[in-house]
């Protein structure tokens, strides 16, 4: 929904239960109410998102810069024991992956084993990444694979919940169909109490974590 058409609404709404006093009371609410209490954040806030997200089960590598993901990548792959084929955000088929490697650049299809994409924002408080679909960034690509590689550039962690939405709000014109918050593989303890992975998503998630933008 656009701001204009949610004004609209909204407005629809103030007038309908009480006119124009309402109207400036919710007015003035809105420009006087206090800030939502926030957690504190202790030391660096990239240092906390990396302890928070460690604890969500995300196995994390810190690499030089997107250059440096097909390598990592590779040995991601060599470790889980999978073929060189994969899926990737159309964002980065431009990287040098090795020519021994089949690099896709659309949607996840079924049976995905590995998929690569690229965070829009961190999130220290809770150690989860912001993922937004796109025409450089298919959904798809987030929840069809056995394993989920993430790339997140070290400047894009930001403290809070509200901080990460601001980025998103900041980086996409109109607001993307769909933003995920991902905190971790999927599991779920629903059955009895016991853990298992996955439920309804990647089983494992592994965050490269780049230094510097191109």
């Amino acid at each position: 929904m656009s701001g204009s058409a949610r004004d609209e609404i909204l407005s629809r709404v103030k007038r309908a239960s009480g006119g124009a006093a309402a109207c400036e009371r919710a007015d003035a609410w809105e420009q006087t109410r206090p800030p939502p209490v926030r957690p504190a954040i202790p030391g660096d806030v990239a240092a906390y998102f990396l302890t928070k997200a460690e604890t969500n089960l995300m196995s994390i590598r810190e690499i030089g810069s997107l250059a440096d993901v097909p390598s990592a990548v590779a040995q991601i792959l060599a470790r889980a024991n999978l073929a060189p084929d994969i899926s990737v955000a159309p964002s980065l088929r431009d990287l040098p992956w090795p020519a021994t490697m089949e690099v896709r650049d659309a949607k996840a299809r079924i049976g995905e084993k590995l998929t690569v994409t690229r965070a829009v924002a961190a999130i220290a408080e809770t150690g989860s990444v912001v993922l937004c679909s796109g025409d450089d960034a298919p959904g798809s690509l987030n929840y069809a694979p056995e394993v989920h590689v993430i790339v997140l550039d070290r400047a894009d962690i930001t403290p809070y919940l509200e901080d990460g939405l601001a980025k998103v709000k900041a980086t996409y014109e109109p607001w993307p169909r769909a933003v995920n918050v991902v905190s971790g593989p999927s599991r779920t303890a629903d059955v009895a109490g016991i853990v298992v992975r996955p439920a309804h998503g990647p089983k494992s998630v592994h965050l490269l974590i780049t230094s510097s933008k191109p």
